[in-house]
């Protein structure tokens, strides 16, 4: 009997432990998608590239990836996006070391989740609409998309 209640109340402080944890990192999702929205709807491309953590990233690398996220802020609207969790698949995708521009290259910080975002464009030929993923990690209580780093 004793031993069912001590358990009982173990998961109870768990749980009620975890809560501010959960809320704290829901909050910086938050925090994350509403600041890459109002650059994307801005057209802020310091804004954007704000969000990608530059710490130790290949130069040529970080260059593709600042150009890569503000290519469609000129004519591109956001559908949606969100931070979706890493399938198997893309944990695997994450982890690997490819050949980069200026040697071996791995995504840093790790990544925990994926952004991903529906994007329409309109101009004068038409209209287009795309998807557009990368990675996100969580690094000192702030969202950073993950850039290529020499692989060591």
């Amino acid at each position: 009997m004793k031993f069912s209640s001590l358990k009982i109340a173990l998961v109870i402080i768990a749980s009620v432990a975890g809560q501010p944890v959960m809320a704290g990192v829901a909050d910086e999702e938050a925090a994350f998608l509403s600041a890459y929205k109002a650059a994307f709807a801005a057209h802020d491309a310091k804004g954007l590239t704000d969000l990608l953590y530059t710490e130790g990233a290949d130069p040529v690398a970080l260059q593709f990836y600042t150009e890569m996220m503000t290519a469609q802020i000129k004519d591109g609207t956001i559908v949606s996006a969100e931070l979706q969790p890493l399938s198997d698949t893309d944990a695997a995708e994450a982890a690997m070391v490819q050949d980069g521009p200026t040697g071996k290259v791995k995504l840093a910080p790790k990544p925990y989740k994926k952004l991903v975002v529906k994007m329409e464009s309109k101009d004068a030929n038409g209209s287009s609409s795309s998807t557009d993923s990368v990675f996100v990690a969580e690094l000192g209580g702030k969202l950073v998309i993950c850039t290529p780093a020499p692989a060591n």
